[in-house]
């Protein structure tokens, strides 16, 4: 059997006819490879961050109209259910300015036992003021005349506005959501 020097910093691996076959040098990634491959992911999060954090502020105000929405629908049935007239009351005016929505007996005041006190999220504003929005128990609201508007706007970190949702209340105390921006 012949014997093949082997030059300094090569390895031998015996094949199955028994002559080795020289490596001349060992596979892998350098570094320059490596540091491009994690510079690249780094841009690439980078841009993520952004717009994941631009799409968290957009599904905030699309959920904090949702409250809404909901507990206009819930004040419309608690109105029918209980044969009495059922105000929402919305307003910034407790909890640090965040915005709170309570269901409350109309004309009393007092609160509507096993309903939730919602309050929105913190960088959630009122775009306008409105009546109170009062259901009688035939479901239509307590006014008549044009809907109920009601804007609400989300600011990003930056204190940009990042959307807009109106909710509407019709005469007839049917509640809708429309996206504005």
């Amino acid at each position: 059997m012949k014997r093949n020097p082997l030059t300094p910093g090569t390895r031998c691996i015996p094949k199955s006819n028994g002559c080795p076959l020289r490596l001349t040098s060992y596979r892998g990634f350098t570094i320059v490879e490596l540091m491009v491959v994690v510079s690249i992911i780094g841009i690439v999060a980078a841009v993520a961050m952004v717009n994941y954090t631009g799409w968290i502020d957009r599904y905030s105000i699309k959920a904090d109209a949702g409250v809404l929405l909901n507990m206009a629908n819930l004040a419309r049935m608690q109105a029918m259910s209980r044969n009495e007239n059922i105000e929402v009351r919305i307003d910034e005016t407790t909890n640090a300015g965040r915005v709170t929505i309570r269901l409350l007996r109309s004309p009393s005041g007092s609160a509507v036992p096993n309903t939730p006190t919602e309050v929105l999220s913190q960088r959630t504003r009122l775009k306008n003021t409105f009546p109170a929005i009062i259901f009688t128990p035939l479901g239509v609201r307590s006014t008549s005349g044009a809907a109920t508007t009601v804007q609400l706007s989300r600011l990003n970190r930056s204190g940009q506005e990042v959307g807009q949702w109106n909710i509407t209340v019709t005469a007839n105390g049917k509640a809708q959501m429309v996206r504005i921006s």
